[in-house]
């Protein structure tokens, strides 16, 4: 797992207050099993300012869009772009040139919904030519300050990153970190999760309102992330010894 702000690449001669790009974070999050997720959360000043991803794809190949995943195949090879997030991205296939040449290809993903944000939850997915795309999608049921998404591969890969980021002052912006999270997976079999925003601390991984075995006292540390692995549920993480949620089979509001 990696984070960083990207801001500060285009801090070149700027003034804070009216910078176009007021903020962009990126976090790399590889899963195994050739399964990478990339979360970006970037603010503009402006809804006419342009907001593009660029994913450079090889020259040998000839990359093809099936809706809105891109595909390059070469040798015996394949890596799938697959944006879960936006909700409704717009994505073309462009032919870069040099000097009048044709070189490598680019995959564009931007949100076709005009705004000053683009968030983009990004999974990249490399298997052999001849294999296919496991079913991915964005997780269904989530807390409001959280996006997730689910990967259904032979082991089920899920990915769980924090949105909202906090204003501070002199043009400056923080990722807001969080001591909890809820959400639900559907996935069959067992799966690899990775929660990324907490405040450092310890925790607990409930299931079902369940401590789940072996994560009821979890240490996480400066990076803020966290990671058990598990059948499908519902999930909360929560501080060590904070009681369970409510359940809303409990009439009387006790947690049995």
């Amino acid at each position: 797992y990696a984070f960083n702000n990207l801001t500060s690449a285009y801090d070149h001669s700027y003034i804070p207050a009216t910078r176009t790009l007021r903020y962009w974070f990126r976090e790399f999050a590889p899963l195994g099993g050739g399964v990478f997720v990339v979360w970006d959360r970037v603010k503009a000043l402006s809804t006419s300012n342009t907001k593009v991803f660029r994913w450079q794809l090889s020259s040998a190949g000839t990359p093809v869009k099936n809706g809105n995943v891109v595909s390059n195949v070469l040798g015996s090879s394949a890596v799938f772009i697959v944006p879960v997030l936006p909700v409704s991205p717009a994505v073309n296939i462009i032919r870069n040139q040099y000097g009048g040449q044709n070189i490598n290809w680019r995959a564009e993903i931007t949100d076709s919904v005009s705004g000053t944000d683009l968030n983009a939850l990004t999974v990249i997915y490399t298997t052999t030519a001849t294999g296919g795309l496991p079913v991915t999608s964005a997780l269904a049921a989530v807390d409001a300050n959280h996006v997730g998404v689910q990967i259904a591969d032979t082991t089920a890969k899920v990915a769980v990153f924090p949105v909202p980021v906090t204003a501070g002052s002199g043009g400056t912006y923080v990722p807001t970190t969080y001591t909890s999270v809820t959400f639900t997976t559907t996935h069959g079999g067992g799966g690899n999760y990775l929660i990324a925003g907490l405040t450092p601390g310890t925790y607990s991984v409930l299931k079902d309102s369940v401590a789940l075995s072996g994560y009821s006292s979890v240490a996480v540390g400066p990076d803020g992330t966290l990671f058990f692995s598990s059948t499908a549920g519902s999930f909360s993480v929560v501080p060590q010894n904070s009681p369970p949620p409510a359940s809303p089979c409990a009439l009387n509001g006790d947690g049995s």
